[in-house]
């Protein structure tokens, strides 16, 4: 017996859960699949001593990859349909009222009676940059091939879909292979799971990824100008159309298939370097929404991952378009 079962024209049942099916579109917008969890940030008054007791502060945020994503990206006056899980608990409530507040729409989000929201908790050394951290996205798992096609309709007419991956493979493969006219922005997340896209490559419209990551997928070091270089034409061949390595906070190297290059963005305080990567992810989407040239493109996405880097949390609540555009750089 299948695990879907229409209750009426907008509601299904979804092995046990209520379901939102569809709803009237907005004219443009993004969908965006995959993380959202609670966020637990220690930061350091001192330079880290392992083993021992910190000195510090601890603060709780809405986090996840493409929470992170949507949050800038409906700040930045997109609009946006998130499909994540939460727990019904405390912690999936406080996620879900974070991205009501932000303009995040969560109609097409899962509740989970019996499970807790998936965590990420993270120490920031006292220059603010992670010195370690734990992930617990098993929440994430919930949202499968089969769940998305309750969805299909909404990710259809998406303007571009966006996904980490959280998500586990045969919900990628799904999103990937079922809806061949959409454009696919990945986020790689992390070292172990940017393996998961290395079967759906060609099917990637822009692929934004750090260095480690880069080098989890194309299989070899990637240290010099040189590797950079071979990493984007491997990725190229594979059929990604749009590349970005980050480094850090020194450089990104970007490839597509008309031209590549260096970019090397302004110097800027870091108070909380996590979110700094999704916070591109989402100026790369914006700019491809809005047509930006590459130039543009680059200069956009890193003033908003420097916006972000200059606050506490993994987005910063100042982010606007004026104040993205008006960030030195």
């Amino acid at each position: 017996m299948s695990n879907l079962e229409t209750i009426d024209s907008h509601f299904i049942l979804f092995q046990g859960y209520t379901v939102f099916m569809q709803s009237e579109k907005p004219e443009s917008y993004a969908v965006l699949v995959g993380g959202a969890n609670l966020d637990i940030l220690g930061f350091s008054q001192e330079a880290l001593i392992h083993r021992d007791s910190n000195p510090g502060r601890v603060r709780f945020h809405a986090g996840g990859v493409v929470r992170n994503i949507a949050e800038n990206l409906s700040r930045l006056g997109i609009s946006t349909e998130l499909i994540i899980a939460t727990g019904s608990g405390i912690d999936g409530q406080y996620i879900r009222e974070n991205c009501m507040a932000a303009g995040i729409n969560i109609r097409h989000a899962l509740t989970l009676k019996e499970e807790i929201s998936s965590t990420y908790m993270a120490i920031m050394d006292s220059d603010g940059d992670m010195s370690i951290a734990l992930s617990d996205m098993s929440t994430s798992t919930y949202i499968t091939a089969e769940y998305l096609q309750c969805k299909k309709e909404c990710i259809t007419r998406a303007d571009i879909i966006v996904a980490d991956t959280n998500l586990n493979p045969e919900a990628l493969e799904y999103l990937t292979s079922g809806f061949p006219n959409s454009r696919f922005c990945i986020d790689p997340v992390s070292v172990t799971k940017a393996k998961k896209i290395i079967p759906i490559l060609s099917r990637i419209h822009t692929l934004k990824m750090n260095r480690l990551e880069a080098e989890s997928i194309c299989g070899f070091q990637i240290k010099s100008p040189v590797e950079f270089k071979q990493a984007g034409m491997f990725l190229l061949n594979k059929g990604v159309q749009h590349i970005f390595i980050t480094s850090g906070r020194n450089s990104i190297y970007w490839v597509n298939q008309e031209d590549s290059g260096v970019f090397t963005p302004p110097t800027v305080p870091v108070i909380n370097a996590t979110g700094a990567g999704d916070a591109f992810t989402a100026g790369v989407v914006f700019s491809t929404l809005q047509k930006y040239s590459i130039d543009e493109t680059l200069k956009f996405s890193t003033a908003l991952a420097g916006l972000t880097i200059s606050g506490e949390s993994a987005v910063n609540s100042e982010v606007s378009l004026k104040k993205v555009r008006g960030f030195p750089g």
